[in-house]
């Protein structure tokens, strides 16, 4: 006889804010920085998505507007912000912003002396304002303009094809110099003026640009100069050199293999900005450094053995043993990384130049093969080591120390394994192989994923727009929700599938069917990975995030469900009010447990029903909910059923 039980149950909970409890990382420390600037004992600095500010010499960073900020300028208490929208300016230290009045495109530089603010463009434009902004106007040049320094109301411009010119009279007439290279970056001070080329050479001028002679530190591309009294401070791709007798003669100093952006000095602390390793201060004219907080990375890779959290971007492993509240640098190659796994206690990091292990924790790293490959991704077939380069398939059968062809010779940027099948991900769509490499047949010619994950015997497919699922082994593929988000990475967690998306993470937990955003909007998210009771997002431009998350694998319940009983959830979805039943053809009680999970895996409560009565869930947020009913008496559990919130 088929009993129908309706629930009983007063849910009181508050109302789940996503968005809001996610928290970002103080590390790990990193990003591209631009350009720095300061007004009085502010500093601000420019970086590639956000602009920041300090009042306290660099040790603490706020963000005070979104977007990119490639040059910063001073005039008097006005703030100049060059960006990818035009010109900002602020006279409020940073607080508020507006666009100044320039219609021009292609500004490459911008710099303000006592009585002016000027910017430069690649087109040959330099744009003068005498009124913080207000009104503009024009002088043109022969050739494109990079870069533009001044010293008083003499102005230097280098340009783009080759030469600096000069100015005299705050930039309403120029004449070239004598110089005839194609400059990267100038500097200058009352006694010489600086230009370092695109062949690799720094010159030096000591008559505002007549004359000119090598300076010394030749083969390096010096992308930023600074000057501080007789000592010069270059900033190369391999770190920043000194000068302490006006460029006769270098010295690396202790900040080396990052490419150095920017070099500012202020009052008597010298700031360097990289691309992708953040910012660094040093107050002894930069014989030391030390790291400065920027959490703009661009994290690329996340993963995580037991407790510890590795975190992998263009340069650096970092590496926090307390859930991502502090991090710190796990090596000191400055190689990117595409992709991390562990197997057992051992930590496998691919690498721009081969594949790297650690069995410590990341204390010590070394190289166990694939030296000089472009390693993209990395996978698990039973004891075999799969890892996917830029020239094809290897595996490996004894840890890494010796690699071998799998037949496949296609750049390989993602890889699944599901039993004896692995999927291989190409730019010229998804193939497969049974047979360890001996035949290879394309599984899809139309996908060409960033991500590939395999859940039980289904297989995943992140593409730039959609999820494709296949259920057979490769044979067919189906959209799964994403027409219009480029999804970048997907993970699978406690049972659950997540999604990173360029707008955010998506969280589905009946295998793809139907997908709830679970926050970051607007963020590009490029790796997940659950550790301890959190989740942890990796951004691009934001660096790390977590929020609670505590894993509950709810498919194991469902290998031991009665599946001749169900629960009907309905309307569903519901907008206010829920009905609730329990078809159970062996009922022999009218007691049963009520276990009701949120979007997030975790159990919210567990609850005993009888009787019937109208369910107000008012209070739940919008998404999805998972029920979970047990015989409180034969303890048979239910299939469980999936309901849904809108408003």
């Amino acid at each position: 006889m088929k009993k129908i039980i309706s629930l009983i149950v007063i849910f009181v909970l508050g109302a789940l804010n996503a968005q809001a409890q996610w928290q970002q990382m103080n590390g790990p420390y990193g990003g591209t920085i631009n350009c720095f600037a300061a007004i009085g004992t502010t500093v601000f600095a420019g970086g590639r998505s956000e602009f920041y500010r300090s009042t306290d010499d660099g040790d603490t960073w706020t963000v005070i507007e979104s977007g990119s900020a490639q040059s910063l300028a001073i005039s008097g208490t006005t703030i100049f912000a060059l960006n990818s929208s035009g010109i900002l300016h602020s006279t409020s230290n940073g607080d508020t912003w507006v666009a100044s009045n320039v219609t021009e495109r292609y500004i490459s530089s911008l710099i303000a002396n006592s009585t002016s603010i000027f910017a430069v463009t690649l087109t040959g434009k330099i744009l003068r304002s005498n009124d913080s902004g207000k009104n503009w106007t024009i002088i043109e040049l022969p050739q494109g303009v990079t870069s533009i320094v001044a010293n008083g109301a003499t102005l230097f411009a280098g340009a783009l094809n080759n030469g600096v010119y000069r100015s005299t009279d705050n930039g309403d007439t120029w004449i070239a110099t004598s110089f005839a290279q194609k400059t990267l970056s100038l500097v200058v001070n009352e006694k010489f003026l600086f230009a370092s080329t695109s062949d690799k050479e720094l010159y030096r001028s000591g008559d505002n640009g007549e004359t000119w002679s090598i300076a010394g530190l030749t083969k390096y591309n010096i992308v930023s100069l600074a000057l501080n009294g007789n000592t010069i401070l270059a900033g190369t791709d391999s770190g920043v050199y000194r000068s302490s007798n006006n460029g006769n003669i270098w010295h690396l100093t202790r900040l080396r293999n990052p490419k150095v952006t920017s070099l500012f000095f202020h009052g008597t602390k010298l700031y360097a900005g990289t691309a992708g390793n953040g910012g660094y201060r040093s107050t002894d004219d930069g014989n030391t450094w030390h790291s400065i907080g920027f959490t703009n990375q661009e994290i690329r890779s996340l993963t995580a053995n037991g407790s510890t959290l590795f975190s992998g971007n263009y340069g650096i492993v970092y590496r926090s043993t307390d859930q991502g509240v502090t991090w710190g640098g796990s090596e000191p190659e400055n190689l990117p990384v595409h992709s991390h796994i562990v197997i057992g206690n051992t930590l496998y990091s691919a690498r721009e130049k081969g594949l790297y292990r650690t069995t410590d924790n990341g204390e010590s790293w070394s190289v166990v093969g694939l030296i000089y490959s472009k390693i993209l991704s990395l996978a698990l077939k039973g004891t075999t080591l799969l890892a996917g380069t830029e020239v094809g398939l290897y595996h490996s059968n004894d840890n890494g120390a010796t690699w071998k062809n799998s037949g496949f010779s296609q750049s390989v940027k993602s890889l699944a394994v599901i039993d004896t099948t692995v999927f291989v991900g190409t730019d010229k769509g998804i193939y497969q192989t049974t047979d360890d490499g001996n035949k290879w047949t394309i599984s899809s010619e139309s996908y060409s994923p960033h991500s590939l994950v395999a859940k039980n015997t289904t297989v995943f497919a992140a593409t730039h727009n959609n999820i494709y699922r296949s259920t057979d082994n490769g044979s067919t593929w189906q959209p799964k929700g994403f027409e219009t988000k480029s999804v970048r990475s997907i993970a699978v967690i406690g049972g659950s599938i997540f999604a990173g998306t360029g707008s955010g993470i998506f969280m589905s937990t009946d295998n793809g069917e139907n997908w709830s955003n679970i926050g970051l909007a607007g963020q590009d998210v490029r790796s997940i990975v659950s550790s301890g009771d959190y989740l942890f997002a990796g951004i691009i431009g934001k660096g790390v995030w977590k929020m609670p998350f505590k894993v509950t694998n709810i498919e194991e319940i469902k290998e031991n469900t009665t599946l001749s009983s169900h629960i009907r959830t309905y309307p569903n979805p519901s907008e206010g009010t829920l009905t609730i039943e329990i078809e159970d053809a062996d009922a022999s009680s009218d007691i049963y447990d009520v276990m009701m999970y949120d979007m997030y895996g975790r159990q919210i409560g567990i609850y005993q029903i009888h009787n019937k009565q109208t369910i107000d869930v008012t209070t739940l947020s919008v998404g999805q909910y998972q029920l979970q009913v047990r015989n409180a008496q034969t303890q048979s559990i239910f299939a469980p059923s999936i309901f849904s919130i809108m408003r």
